[in-house]
């Protein structure tokens, strides 16, 4: 999950501008297609432009790099307990970890390009019973303040629309982080109410392909 929920944010002008600046200076590494590498278990190594997103099972997203994201009460904030590194571990072993994998879809660690050096995770998944599928991004400390987190998510909503063919996609994030937020208004996603999730309230984003597709068009035409 993305992280958020409630009072329903409307994009501004400027946020309107930067996402539209954003799909620009990207719209490049969004059309290359998808690097042949894959895990195991079929998901397939996806770069951009200073990031390289790695399916876990495949070097060097490991489990060590999945409890290292999961267990950081400072990324996963809204958990009233953390994870531990030995429940994480052993999720990470089990078959519902890659359950989603046949369709294309899961978790992948986010990297520099040139170096081994964990700055996040993004996913792509089902989102609960609800028949919808989310865009979902976690990032250290270390990853935050550099646009890595809309970088990445933007890279894996490409593959999303473009590859696997999902449309919409939808991100859910807790109301209290204005972080995330922005993050959704600067991939174009629109407000699209809110519900409960993961059993707390969450606002609920949207976007379509063809909005994603004609935002990139607006600003190249």
């Amino acid at each position: 999950m993305s992280q958020q929920s409630k009072h329903t944010a409307r994009p501004t002008a400027s946020a309107t501008s930067k996402t539209n600046g954003f799909i620009q200076s990207f719209s490049a590494s969004m059309s290359q297609s998808s690097n042949t590498i894959s895990s195991p278990h079929g998901l397939p190594l996806l770069m951009s432009d200073r990031l390289r997103l790695v399916p876990y099972g495949l070097e060097p997203a490991t489990v060590d790099a999945f409890c290292r994201i999961t267990t950081d009460p400072e990324v996963y904030w809204w958990r009233d307990e953390p994870y531990t590194a030995e429940a994480q571990a052993g999720y990470f072993a089990s078959e519902a970890f890659f359950e989603d994998a046949p369709n294309g879809m899961g978790y992948w660690a986010v990297f520099p390009k040139d170096t081994e050096a964990l700055l996040g995770q993004v996913i792509l998944q089902p989102l609960e019973d609800s028949g919808l599928i989310e865009i979902g991004w976690h990032f250290l400390e270390t990853g935050r303040g550099h646009g890595y987190a809309t970088e990445a998510a933007a890279r894996l909503l490409s593959y999303g629309f473009d590859t696997r063919n999902i449309d919409p996609i939808y991100a859910v994030i807790r109301a209290s982080n204005e972080a995330s937020i922005q993050v959704a208004l600067r991939l174009g996603m629109r407000p699209d109410g809110q519900g409960t999730y993961y059993d707390k309230p969450h606002l609920r984003f949207r976007l379509t392909r063809s909005l994603y597709k004609s935002q990139s068009q607006d600003v190249t035409s």
